[in-house]
Protein backbone atom coordinates (compact mmCIF):
# COMPACT_ATOMS: atom_id res chain seq x y z
CA UNK A 1 0.00 0.00 0.00
CA UNK A 2 2.73 2.42 0.92
CA UNK A 3 4.51 1.75 -2.38
CA UNK A 4 1.29 2.51 -4.28
CA UNK A 5 0.92 5.78 -2.36
CA UNK A 6 4.52 6.74 -3.11
CA UNK A 7 4.04 5.96 -6.79
CA UNK A 8 0.93 8.11 -6.88
CA UNK A 9 2.36 11.12 -5.06
CA UNK A 10 5.67 11.97 -3.44
CA UNK A 11 3.76 13.82 -0.70
CA UNK A 12 1.87 11.34 1.41
CA UNK A 13 0.92 10.89 5.04
CA UNK A 14 0.52 7.75 7.06
CA UNK A 15 -1.12 7.10 10.41
CA UNK A 16 -0.57 3.79 12.14
CA UNK A 17 -2.45 2.93 15.32
CA UNK A 18 -3.20 -0.51 16.80
CA UNK A 19 -6.53 -0.92 14.99
CA UNK A 20 -5.88 0.72 11.62
CA UNK A 21 -3.42 1.99 9.06
CA UNK A 22 -4.30 5.08 7.04
CA UNK A 23 -2.33 6.39 4.09
CA UNK A 24 -3.29 9.57 2.26
CA UNK A 25 -1.91 11.04 -0.94
CA UNK A 26 -3.02 13.65 -3.43
CA UNK A 27 -5.04 12.79 -6.51
CA UNK A 28 -6.63 15.00 -9.12
CA UNK A 29 -7.94 12.27 -11.37
CA UNK A 30 -10.29 10.31 -9.08
CA UNK A 31 -13.97 11.05 -8.62
CA UNK A 32 -16.46 9.89 -5.99
CA UNK A 33 -17.70 7.29 -8.51
CA UNK A 34 -14.13 5.98 -8.87
CA UNK A 35 -13.89 5.61 -5.10
CA UNK A 36 -17.15 3.68 -5.09
CA UNK A 37 -15.72 1.32 -7.72
CA UNK A 38 -12.50 0.85 -5.74
CA UNK A 39 -14.50 0.00 -2.62
CA UNK A 40 -16.41 -2.59 -4.67
CA UNK A 41 -13.04 -4.09 -5.75
CA UNK A 42 -13.54 -3.08 -9.38
CA UNK A 43 -10.67 -2.00 -11.59
CA UNK A 44 -10.64 1.59 -12.79
CA UNK A 45 -10.30 2.52 -16.45
CA UNK A 46 -6.80 3.12 -17.77
CA UNK A 47 -5.41 6.56 -17.09
CA UNK A 48 -7.23 7.08 -13.77
CA UNK A 49 -4.20 6.02 -11.74
CA UNK A 50 -0.52 5.61 -12.48
CA UNK A 51 0.45 2.15 -13.62
CA UNK A 52 -2.07 -0.60 -14.18
CA UNK A 53 -3.74 -0.74 -10.76
CA UNK A 54 -2.37 -4.20 -10.07
CA UNK A 55 -0.81 -3.02 -6.80
CA UNK A 56 -4.22 -1.97 -5.51
CA UNK A 57 -5.65 -5.39 -6.35
CA UNK A 58 -2.77 -7.18 -4.64
CA UNK A 59 -3.18 -5.06 -1.51
CA UNK A 60 -6.87 -5.91 -1.43
CA UNK A 61 -6.14 -9.64 -1.72
CA UNK A 62 -3.57 -9.54 1.08
CA UNK A 63 -5.92 -7.55 3.30
CA UNK A 64 -8.77 -9.99 2.61
CA UNK A 65 -6.50 -12.97 3.37
CA UNK A 66 -5.85 -11.53 6.84
CA UNK A 67 -9.54 -10.86 7.48
CA UNK A 68 -9.01 -7.11 7.61
CA UNK A 69 -11.13 -4.47 5.89
CA UNK A 70 -10.02 -1.98 3.22
CA UNK A 71 -11.79 1.31 2.55
CA UNK A 72 -11.02 4.20 0.21
CA UNK A 73 -12.30 7.73 0.79
CA UNK A 74 -11.83 10.96 -1.12
CA UNK A 75 -11.57 14.28 0.71
CA UNK A 76 -11.10 17.17 -1.69
CA UNK A 77 -7.99 16.01 -3.59
CA UNK A 78 -6.79 13.56 -0.92
CA UNK A 79 -7.23 9.84 -1.48
CA UNK A 80 -7.32 8.08 1.86
CA UNK A 81 -6.66 4.37 1.97
CA UNK A 82 -7.67 2.90 5.32
CA UNK A 83 -7.02 -0.65 6.47
CA UNK A 84 -8.98 -1.70 9.55
CA UNK A 85 -7.03 -4.41 11.38
CA UNK A 86 -9.98 -6.23 12.94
Amino acid sequence: MLIAALNGDSEYTEIIVPSKIQIANRTKSLTPDDIKMLNQRKRLEDGKIKGHGIGMELCAEIIDAHGWRLEYTLDKEKLRTIVYLV
